[in-house]
């Protein structure tokens, strides 16, 4: 999704919150071909608490105004889709 919307305003920014080190998430992100940036928690729950995780994926979708349009556990590339869309990411 990131590579088919960069261009149209999509910016992605994966959140590592489960603390593992930086070297085995950079690791990780190579192997799985991440091209946006992956960012850190201060402590292991800080934006776990934030943003009340329970699961892992957890998805959170900000309009350009920072307004929360999308919320979801797992991913759910149709339900992603459609809350981009709504925001006028086609």
């Amino acid at each position: 999704m990131y590579r088919k919307f960069k261009d149209h305003g999509l910016e992605i920014i994966a959140v590592n919150g489960i603390g593992e080190s930086k070297a085995d998430v950079k690791a990780w992100a190579e192997r799985h071909g991440l091209t946006f940036p992956v960012g850190f928690n201060k402590t292991s729950t800080d934006l776990v608490g934030m943003f009340k995780v329970r699961a892992y994926p957890t998805n959170v979708l900000y309009d350009r105004d920072g307004k929360v349009i999308y919320k979801g556990e797992g991913f759910d590339p149709a339900a992603v889709m459609k809350a981009l869309g709504e925001a006028g990411i086609r």
